[in-house]
């Protein structure tokens, strides 16, 4: 995932998001139609050189519902990989333990240990993990994390461990329209794991409390910039959503843990289902094509 080094004052990020207006450097800066709270997460992402960086353009941040796509590009391109087998070779296995600051890049600081850039599937081998805010269960894996180069990961918290290998690339299971992914969910690569187009996004779970974030970013063509599209999913909707995804960009699944708990689900036992819908069922789901 994309992360420098670094950490990103609170105040800095409260101060870019209410602004709107933050100067970024090429395939760092992003739009993020998001809740305040999920824009603070989001910016964790957006370090360079250690300066903060909140992309142009937030405006209306409870607009979770979608949004219209610029003009697509490759998210992979000028990254060294993309997801394919052939073009994730360079990606080595190894484990995250705590205390270890995991560099994809040269090294040589005390309790830095350096990787290779890549895809990882991630498995949580010791105790339930959060690995950077995606809930993981012990046993289970997340598939389709990525590193880009010269970025860093902090470790994991005490009593943990982590497990990375090289990313499978399975594609989304699908029956008819309705293609589904169930908790710890995964990141999967449009056009390739899944198709590109317009989808209703809907929870099947016996669990009283969730809360499921579909994350969509999309390169620009032009390559300058990218496009944040986050959709949240509560116990509390009343409706489902709906989402737009552009093919040779990621999409990644996770839950963060109830409103009021941070705790993860057991494997399996939260099932999202993405139905392959018209741009006119997506509007009368609430997609926002004028934004």
């Amino acid at each position: 995932m994309r992360q420098n080094e670094g950490r990103v004052p609170r105040a800095a990020v409260m101060k870019a998001i209410d602004a709107g207006v933050s100067k970024a450097a090429p395939r760092q800066a992003r739009r993020v139609r998001v809740t305040r709270g999920l824009a603070i997460a989001a910016a964790a992402l957006l370090v360079v050189g250690g300066a903060t960086t909140v992309a142009a353009g937030i405006n209306r941040l409870n607009d979770t519902n979608g949004q219209t796509l610029p003009n697509s590009g490759n998210y992979w391109q000028g990254t060294g990989f993309s997801p394919s087998q052939a073009g994730n070779r360079q990606a080595k296995a190894w484990t995250m333990k705590p205390g270890i600051t995991y560099l994809s890049g040269p090294t040589k600081a005390v309790n830095t240990q350096q990787v290779a850039p890549g895809l990882y599937d991630v498995t949580a081998t010791k105790g339930d993990i959060d690995y950077m805010g995606t809930l993981i269960p012990e046993g289970a894996t997340y598939p389709g994390i990525w590193y880009f180069a010269d970025n860093a990961q902090y470790g994991l918290a005490p009593g943990t461990e982590a497990r990375l290998t090289p990313a499978k690339f399975a594609k989304m299971p699908v029956h008819g329209k309705t293609y589904t992914t169930t908790s710890p969910f995964g990141a999967y690569n449009v056009g390739t794991q899944i198709p590109a187009g317009y989808y209703r996004l809907h929870i099947e779970t016996t669990r009283p409390k969730y809360h499921v974030l579909v994350n969509h970013d999309v390169q620009s063509d032009s390559g300058n910039d990218n496009v944040g599209i986050t959709v949240e999913l509560f116990d509390t909707d009343k409706q489902d959503k709906a989402i737009q995804l552009a093919a040779n960009n990621p999409l990644m699944i996770f839950e963060t843990g109830s409103k009021t708990q941070k705790v993860a689900s057991p494997a399996g036992s939260i099932t999202l289902q993405l139905t392959k819908i018209s741009l006119a069922e997506a509007k009368r789901l609430g997609f926002d094509a004028t934004h």
